[in-house]
């Protein structure tokens, strides 16, 4: 007796239905054509602890490349001593990677990543990024929307995104200090 291996034909038939949820309920190019203002405070209370004064940075060339397709809108920020790359994002995307995956690609060495807990139960995934011996960062990453739904792993928050339509906002936050 031949035994048939279902697999490839239940990955199409899962494959299949994701395309036809994206066919009948697609996400919009913008917050904008779900009536959301983007052009907001970008939440500084909510990612930069509010205990210092924030103020605008110039896209680096490559974030600048880098937003020109991202269906969203992204800023940079410091205070002096942290750098904040935040990401309004407008719809689930693929364009949203782990930081680490940029650093590594920019010639750092990554320090395997960890999840730090902070008051009022913000999670933050972190990691170390080294080039040479002089130049050693702290960089810790989050998402959240409007929901109050947090997330430190870029894939799971796709995921998640991708299968709960509707009106909402996600914010995607990479934070990067100096490591001593």
């Amino acid at each position: 007796m031949k035994t048939v291996n279902l697999a490839p034909w239940l990955f199409c038939v899962f494959m299949l239905g994701c395309a036809v949820r994206l066919w009948l309920f697609p996400y919009p190019d913008s917050l904008a054509q779900y009536g959301v203002a983007v052009e907001q405070d970008w939440a500084f209370e909510r990612w930069s602890g509010g205990k210092k004064t924030v103020y605008p940075l110039p896209l680096t060339t490559v974030e600048q490349r880098f937003a020109n397709g991202f269906p969203g809108e992204i800023g940079r920020f410091s205070d002096g001593e942290t750098v904040w790359v935040v990401r309004h994002i407008a719809r689930p995307t693929r364009l949203l990677h782990p930081a680490a995956d940029c650093y590594r690609g920019l010639g750092y060495q990554v320090s395997a990543p960890r999840v730090v807990r902070q008051a009022s139960n913000i999670r933050w995934q972190c990691f170390i990024a080294e080039r040479g011996r002089k130049l050693k960062l702290q960089v810790c990453e989050r998402i959240f929307d409007d929901k109050h739904s947090q997330w430190t792993d870029v894939s799971a928050w796709y995921w998640e995104s991708l299968f709960q339509p509707g009106p909402r906002q996600w914010w995607a936050v990479t934070q990067v200090t100096p490591a001593a």
